[in-house]
Protein backbone atom coordinates (compact mmCIF):
# COMPACT_ATOMS: atom_id res chain seq x y z
CA UNK A 1 0.00 0.00 0.00
CA UNK A 2 1.21 3.46 -0.68
CA UNK A 3 1.98 5.50 2.48
CA UNK A 4 -0.48 8.72 2.27
CA UNK A 5 0.79 11.91 3.38
CA UNK A 6 4.68 10.39 2.65
CA UNK A 7 7.28 13.17 1.58
CA UNK A 8 8.18 10.49 -1.13
CA UNK A 9 8.24 11.20 -4.77
CA UNK A 10 5.82 10.14 -7.23
CA UNK A 11 6.77 7.39 -9.52
CA UNK A 12 6.48 7.51 -13.04
CA UNK A 13 5.31 3.71 -14.39
CA UNK A 14 4.63 3.42 -18.62
CA UNK A 15 2.82 0.30 -19.47
CA UNK A 16 3.58 -0.67 -22.60
CA UNK A 17 1.21 -3.48 -24.07
CA UNK A 18 -1.08 -4.04 -27.34
CA UNK A 19 -3.76 -5.83 -25.07
CA UNK A 20 -5.95 -3.71 -23.46
CA UNK A 21 -7.50 -5.79 -20.62
CA UNK A 22 -3.51 -6.26 -19.84
CA UNK A 23 -2.72 -3.11 -19.63
CA UNK A 24 -5.88 -1.86 -17.51
CA UNK A 25 -4.90 -5.80 -15.34
CA UNK A 26 -1.54 -3.86 -14.78
CA UNK A 27 -2.56 -0.16 -14.38
CA UNK A 28 -5.23 -1.41 -11.54
CA UNK A 29 -2.63 -3.14 -9.74
CA UNK A 30 0.09 -0.61 -10.06
CA UNK A 31 -2.88 2.39 -8.83
CA UNK A 32 -3.23 0.45 -5.49
CA UNK A 33 0.22 0.38 -4.75
CA UNK A 34 1.48 4.17 -5.91
CA UNK A 35 -0.46 7.42 -6.50
CA UNK A 36 2.37 8.29 -8.89
CA UNK A 37 1.58 8.76 -12.63
CA UNK A 38 0.37 5.23 -14.25
CA UNK A 39 0.59 6.06 -17.73
CA UNK A 40 -0.57 2.88 -20.81
CA UNK A 41 1.19 2.61 -24.53
CA UNK A 42 -1.05 0.25 -26.92
CA UNK A 43 1.14 1.06 -30.20
CA UNK A 44 4.92 0.05 -30.35
CA UNK A 45 5.47 3.30 -32.34
CA UNK A 46 4.22 5.52 -29.26
CA UNK A 47 6.41 4.11 -27.04
CA UNK A 48 9.66 6.55 -27.60
CA UNK A 49 7.42 9.20 -27.39
CA UNK A 50 6.07 8.27 -24.46
CA UNK A 51 9.34 7.97 -23.12
CA UNK A 52 10.45 10.68 -24.26
CA UNK A 53 7.40 13.08 -22.52
CA UNK A 54 6.95 11.20 -19.46
CA UNK A 55 10.14 9.66 -18.17
CA UNK A 56 8.99 6.41 -16.40
CA UNK A 57 11.37 5.36 -13.92
CA UNK A 58 9.71 1.69 -14.65
CA UNK A 59 8.63 0.49 -17.89
CA UNK A 60 6.46 -2.62 -18.25
CA UNK A 61 7.16 -4.14 -22.02
CA UNK A 62 5.09 -6.53 -23.59
CA UNK A 63 7.73 -8.26 -26.14
CA UNK A 64 4.49 -9.09 -28.70
CA UNK A 65 3.17 -5.95 -30.09
CA UNK A 66 1.31 -5.34 -32.70
CA UNK A 67 3.17 -4.88 -35.49
CA UNK A 68 6.83 -4.99 -33.39
CA UNK A 69 8.18 -6.92 -30.92
CA UNK A 70 8.92 -5.03 -27.75
CA UNK A 71 12.54 -6.46 -27.22
CA UNK A 72 13.42 -3.92 -30.31
CA UNK A 73 12.44 -0.81 -28.45
CA UNK A 74 15.04 -1.54 -25.16
CA UNK A 75 17.49 0.52 -26.82
CA UNK A 76 15.60 3.28 -27.96
CA UNK A 77 13.83 3.34 -24.29
CA UNK A 78 17.49 3.10 -23.11
CA UNK A 79 18.14 5.94 -25.41
CA UNK A 80 15.78 8.07 -23.51
CA UNK A 81 16.63 7.93 -19.89
CA UNK A 82 19.69 5.54 -18.98
CA UNK A 83 17.95 4.31 -15.81
CA UNK A 84 14.77 3.25 -17.13
CA UNK A 85 14.22 -0.25 -15.05
CA UNK A 86 12.33 -2.17 -18.17
CA UNK A 87 10.09 -5.16 -16.96
CA UNK A 88 9.62 -7.58 -19.63
CA UNK A 89 6.19 -8.90 -20.31
CA UNK A 90 5.60 -12.05 -22.24
CA UNK A 91 3.54 -15.58 -22.20
CA UNK A 92 6.83 -16.32 -24.38
CA UNK A 93 8.79 -17.19 -21.61
CA UNK A 94 11.94 -18.61 -24.04
CA UNK A 95 15.61 -18.49 -22.73
CA UNK A 96 16.06 -16.67 -25.99
CA UNK A 97 13.71 -13.65 -25.20
CA UNK A 98 14.57 -13.36 -21.46
CA UNK A 99 18.20 -13.54 -22.16
CA UNK A 100 18.02 -10.89 -25.25
CA UNK A 101 16.22 -8.81 -23.21
CA UNK A 102 18.40 -8.30 -19.93
CA UNK A 103 21.75 -7.98 -22.69
CA UNK A 104 19.89 -5.14 -24.41
CA UNK A 105 18.86 -3.67 -20.92
CA UNK A 106 15.96 -4.98 -19.32
CA UNK A 107 15.89 -5.61 -15.81
CA UNK A 108 13.11 -7.80 -15.23
CA UNK A 109 10.73 -10.24 -17.40
CA UNK A 110 7.38 -11.42 -15.96
CA UNK A 111 5.66 -14.36 -17.88
CA UNK A 112 2.17 -14.68 -18.18
CA UNK A 113 -0.38 -15.42 -16.71
CA UNK A 114 0.59 -13.86 -13.70
CA UNK A 115 -1.15 -12.19 -10.83
CA UNK A 116 -0.62 -8.94 -8.90
CA UNK A 117 1.98 -10.91 -6.25
CA UNK A 118 4.21 -11.35 -9.14
CA UNK A 119 3.79 -7.84 -10.44
CA UNK A 120 4.31 -6.89 -6.44
CA UNK A 121 7.74 -8.61 -6.41
CA UNK A 122 9.25 -7.16 -9.69
CA UNK A 123 7.86 -3.70 -8.23
CA UNK A 124 9.52 -3.74 -5.11
CA UNK A 125 12.53 -5.15 -6.74
CA UNK A 126 12.98 -2.56 -9.42
CA UNK A 127 12.11 0.06 -6.38
CA UNK A 128 14.73 -0.86 -4.35
CA UNK A 129 17.50 -1.55 -6.96
CA UNK A 130 16.38 2.22 -8.11
CA UNK A 131 16.92 3.11 -5.05
CA UNK A 132 20.27 1.56 -4.39
CA UNK A 133 21.52 3.02 -7.33
CA UNK A 134 20.70 6.76 -6.54
CA UNK A 135 22.24 6.11 -3.25
CA UNK A 136 19.68 7.80 -1.54
CA UNK A 137 16.38 5.22 -0.36
CA UNK A 138 14.08 8.16 0.74
CA UNK A 139 13.96 9.43 -3.09
CA UNK A 140 11.66 6.84 -4.54
CA UNK A 141 10.57 4.56 -2.24
CA UNK A 142 6.97 3.58 -2.60
CA UNK A 143 5.77 1.12 0.50
CA UNK A 144 4.83 -2.53 -0.52
CA UNK A 145 2.41 -4.64 1.25
CA UNK A 146 1.90 -7.97 -0.83
CA UNK A 147 -0.32 -10.10 1.14
CA UNK A 148 0.16 -13.48 -0.70
CA UNK A 149 -2.30 -15.73 0.78
CA UNK A 150 -5.39 -12.67 -0.04
CA UNK A 151 -4.03 -12.97 -3.51
CA UNK A 152 -7.08 -13.65 -5.92
CA UNK A 153 -5.38 -16.35 -8.41
CA UNK A 154 -2.58 -16.72 -6.11
CA UNK A 155 0.46 -19.08 -7.45
CA UNK A 156 1.49 -21.87 -5.47
CA UNK A 157 5.30 -22.84 -5.31
CA UNK A 158 5.06 -25.34 -7.64
CA UNK A 159 3.95 -23.09 -10.42
CA UNK A 160 6.59 -22.77 -12.81
CA UNK A 161 5.96 -19.38 -14.21
CA UNK A 162 7.09 -15.99 -12.30
CA UNK A 163 9.76 -13.50 -12.57
CA UNK A 164 12.88 -13.77 -13.93
CA UNK A 165 15.36 -10.73 -13.44
CA UNK A 166 19.27 -9.51 -13.80
CA UNK A 167 21.50 -8.32 -11.49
Amino acid sequence: MTQKGSKYKQLRILIVDDDALMRGYLKNALKHVTEGVVQEVAKADEVIDACRRHRPAIVFLDIDLAGRNGLELIKGIMGQKSDTYIIMVSAHSTLENAKKALEDGARGFIVKPFNTAKIMEALARAFNQLSAEKGNVKDDVVFVEVDRGAEDGAQNEDDKSGTLHGT
